[in-house]
């Protein structure tokens, strides 16, 4: 898995390392658990740090360009609406959208610098947001507004049957979708996709004890290494002798 990462940043490719552990919030059944370790844990080359600001900023570096080629100037335009932010075209995970909105709009005119870490807080955990979704949208979009022009009105982003912030429901549509565009935005950066690296996977076998949720979990390996919900690259191991 090491020799995976390195090479893979060395050839250009966002990468996330994540090591599985029921006993600590990083479920191979519960894919918003598993999305919310790969943002946790994801690397860019030539960046010292991990996590959703190291691909949030090389986004915005790109996007701030002064002479992007034609073909990513347009792939950038579907991003945000050619970056007003009111909606995009590109992205179809919701939730994502509206994270990245607030984190960059927050790096451009936040001079708190408040917006961004709590950005990152959520997208890490985004189990823990469950029941504050209308905080979300208070922070997230409302607080915001002045700096793009949203269509959705309030009660569309949060409410007992609304799913804007919600990584979790229908079967975690998001929590895929969001997983596939990280790989769209680590292109939109000038990389080659992300990949996905899952280590100690037995976990699965030796921790979840409910037979129901071992299934779920080796649906979703099966679902991320044939391609049928992630675009990117994966690789998974196991630790030997098992």
């Amino acid at each position: 898995m090491r020799y995976i990462r390195e090479e893979a940043l060395e050839r250009g490719y966002a990468v996330s390392l994540i090591t599985l552990d029921s006993k600590s919030s990083v479920r191979f059944n519960r894919m918003d658990q598993i999305l919310g370790a790969t943002v946790r844990e994801i690397e860019v080359p030539g960046c010292g740090q991990k996590g959703p600001a190291s691909i949030f900023q090389a986004l915005l570096e790109a996007m701030t360009s002064p002479a992007p080629d034609p073909q990513s100037k347009g792939a950038l335009d579907a991003l945000s609406n050619m970056g007003r932010w009111d909606y995009s075209t590109r992205l179809r995970s919701p939730a994502l959208f509206v994270g990245l909105r607030a984190w960059i709009v927050g790096k451009l005119y936040d001079e708190h610098g408040t917006i961004p870490p709590e950005v990152e807080a959520w997208l890490c955990e985004p189990w823990q947001y469950h029941s504050r979704t209308k905080w979300l949208y208070e922070r997230f979009v409302a607080r915001l507004r002045k700096h793009f022009r949203d269509p959705r009105a309030a009660w569309q982003f949060y409410g007992r049957c609304v799913d804007t912030f919600r990584f979790e429901r229908a079967e975690y549509r998001q929590s895929w979708d969001a997983l596939d565009d990280l790989n769209d935005l680590a292109r939109l950066c000038g990389l080659k996709g992300l990949v996905l690296l899952v280590d100690e996977f037995e976990d699965v076998v030796y921790n979840l004890r409910n037979i129901r949720y071992q299934t779920e979990a080796f649906w979703n390996l099966f679902r991320l290494f044939s391609g049928e919900r992630f675009s990117g690259l994966s690789f998974y191991a196991v630790t030997p002798g098992i």
